[in-house]
C-alpha cells in the first residue's frame, strides 16, 4: 500500500507541527508547491482492518494483491492543508502564513511536487473510496480538542 501525508491526533505529523509552530512563530512559512492526498491514519487503519479477512483468504496472484494507493479523496498543497487546519482550530482567525516554494526548506531527500496518488485500482478492486480529507481532518481535530478537554 502506498499512502501520503498521514495525519492524526497522535504522534508527529504535519497537523501537529502546524499547531505547535502557530504558538511560537509570528509568520508560518508553508510550502505551497507540493500537492498530494492528505490521509487520516485512522481511515487507513480502518481500511486495512475492514479488508484483512478478504486479503487473508485471497490466493497469491488474486486481484486484491499488488500495489494499492490508499488515501483520502481530494488533493491539497501543504499551504491549503494548513489553511484548513487553522480554519478549524483557530476561531479568532488563522496565524499569519506565507506560501513558499519547496526550495525554501532544503532537505537531503528530494520532495516530489506532485505526489497525488491514483485510487482507481482501490475503487475497482475493493469498490470503495476513502472520504474527503477535509472531512477526516474535522474528525481528527475534534479528537484533538477532546484530548485537550480531558487533559
Amino acid at each position: 500500500m502506498r499512502v501520503s501525508w498521514l495525519f492524526s491526533a497522535y504522534g508527529q505529523n504535519f497537523l501537529q507541527m502546524m499547531l505547535r509552530l502557530a504558538k511560537t512563530q509570528p509568520v508560518l512559512k508553508v510550502v505551497a508547491d507540493q500537492r498530494a492526498c492528505p490521509t487520516a491514519s485512522g481511515d487507513l487503519a480502518a481500511f486495512i482492518l475492514s479488508q484483512g479477512d478478504r486479503l487473508a483468504k485471497s490466493p497469491a496472484g488474486a486481484r486484491e494483491w499488488g500495489l494499492l494507493h490508499v488515501v483520502n479523496s481530494g488533493v491539497a498543497s501543504r499551504y491549503e492543508m494548513a489553511q484548513a487546519i487553522f480554519a478549524q482550530t483557530q476561531p479568532d482567525g488563522p496565524p499569519a502564513m506565507e506560501p513558499v516554494p519547496t526550495s525554501a526548506f532544503p532537505t537531503p531527500a528530494r520532495r516530489a511536487l506532485n505526489a497525488v496518488l491514483d485510487t482507481s485500482r482501490m475503487q475497482e478492486v475493493f469498490s470503495l473510496q476513502l472520504r474527503p480529507w477535509q472531512e477526516a481532518l474535522e474528525d481528527v481535530v475534534a479528537e484533538l480538542m477532546a484530548q485537550k478537554e480531558t487533559a
